[in-house]
């Protein structure tokens, strides 16, 4: 540093006052704790933004300077986002009782005491600091479970708010609105729909930080195609999977969702009915509850589910479809899982068919089906719920069956049984109503 500061004070005068400018900066930053402290969190937040972790740096900046409450909370903010969230806690805890505590550091503390497995004192946080910015859905759903399990006596109020919370990036805008209503019933978590709620949060809490596993594998053989197609085995084989993410494993980080699939709510209100339905991956398998679901006659049936990105179909070619399903508390005198491929008929089967109760047993479905029509073009596979209950999908399949014996394109066929138990039926799709 003398080095350069002798090589500035040779010049002219304007190196003379960089020289100069240099010299008080640095003096200032040796000497005074508030210079000093402020350098060393510049240095780290300009790391943090090139994605790497300086915790160390932020803790010598605080060391310079501890009375500093913004410091503080910038500090512990860094240490958070590093992952080291008992050093965040141990940060911002001095804070808790300040009035000029920000909301968003509020959310960072309970959070991280979430994270630490503190969720009692997490709670009481979160009770008696209203102001806090809501909670990331994975420390609310955890935080919720801790609750939820007796650690800690709970108020209604708090409680509710914590559960919208926990849902808030699983619900659309509609939803959060009918789930505001429902919980301002303090009785509401003790009618039906209260207790399969309850029952939702607690699979996603339980889930929400154990690895995905799947947690049913259903193969269709060529014999199966084979059978349903009247065609030997040896002409026959299968192309490579077309489906991403069939087995539900991959899941988004920020909100629990499968990897490569997207949520669809049709549940406004207008021109459908309203309702709340839930969405999740549970042990492996894409979830839909369906907690509330109005029947008005004059609007459209409520329904949520899981939207595929299309998948391009060549034309005149033969598909496998393929899936396993379960239904838990549906209604089998009310619309309730559906599968859809297609607006149109002609490409394998046009739109939501529906699949009967399962009693909790799953079932699987083997479609094949035709693009009959003279061009290439696409399905974009839809998985959902028309009703109150729950309803599960796994193993979702498409491939092109590669057939070497010329054949004509026909209406679709269908194959449905029980998980593990031979054919139960062998039917085309358009028989698929008589079940309702």
């Amino acid at each position: 540093m003398g080095r350069v500061m002798s090589h500035l004070w040779k010049g002219d005068s304007s190196r003379k006052l960089l020289a100069v400018g240099t010299a008080i900066t640095l003096v200032f930053v040796i000497v005074s704790p508030f210079m000093r402290s402020r350098l060393l969190l510049n240095v780290a937040q300009l790391a943090r933004i090139r994605g790497e972790k300086t915790p160390e740096l932020l803790k010598a900046s605080l060391a310079a300077n501890q009375q500093d409450p913004h410091l503080r909370w910038q500090v512990g903010e860094g240490l958070a986002d590093a992952g080291d969230y008992r050093a965040a806690v141990e940060v911002l805890l001095p804070l808790e009782t300040s009035t000029t505590f920000q909301p968003l550091g509020v959310k960072t503390l309970i959070e991280s005491l979430v994270r630490i497995g503190e969720a009692s004192y997490a709670y009481k946080l979160f009770v008696e600091r209203q102001e806090a910015l809501p909670l990331d859905a994975w420390a609310a759903s955890r935080l919720w479970l801790n609750i939820a399990a007796g650690h800690t006596p709970v108020e209604w109020t708090s409680f509710s708010r914590l559960i919208e919370q926990a849902l808030s990036h699983n619900l659309s805008i509609g939803e959060l609105q009918l789930l505001s209503q429902l919980l301002a019933d303090d009785e509401f978590g003790q009618r039906q729909a209260g207790q399969h709620l309850l029952e939702v949060l607690r699979y996603r809490s339980a889930s929400c930080c154990r690895d995905i596993k799947s947690s049913i594998s259903a193969k269709v053989s060529v014999d199966d195609i084979s059978a349903m197609m009247n065609i030997p085995t040896s002409s026959l084989d299968l192309g490579p999977e077309l489906a991403a993410n069939g087995e539900f494993t991959a899941v988004n980080a920020g909100d629990s969702m499968p990897a490569g699939w997207s949520p669809s709510y049709m549940t406004t209100g207008n021109p459908w009915n309203r309702a709340l339905f839930v969405l999740g991956i549970d042990d492996g398998a894409a979830r839909v509850d369906g907690i509330i679901v109005e029947q008005r006659a004059d609007l459209e049936p409520a329904r949520a589910g899981f939207w595929h990105p299309v998948i391009p179909v060549k034309q005149r070619t033969p598909y496998l479809i393929s899936f396993v399903y379960r239904t838990q508390n549906v209604s089998s005198s009310k619309l309730g899982a559906t599968f859809y491929l297609s607006d149109d008929d002609a490409v394998i089967t046009g739109v939501d068919h529906p699949l009967p109760p399962t009693d909790n047993k799953w079932t699987q479905v083997i479609i094949v089906g035709w693009n009959r029509r003279e061009q290439d073009t696409y399905i974009q596979p839809l998985l959902r719920s028309f009703s109150e209950g729950t309803v599960w999908f796994d193993n979702f399949s498409v491939k092109e069956i590669l057939v070497q014996v010329p054949l004509m394109p026909r209406e679709p066929i269908v194959m449905y049984r029980v998980v593990g138990q031979p054919i139960s039926i062998n039917t085309t799709l358009s028989n698929l109503s008589k079940w309702f």
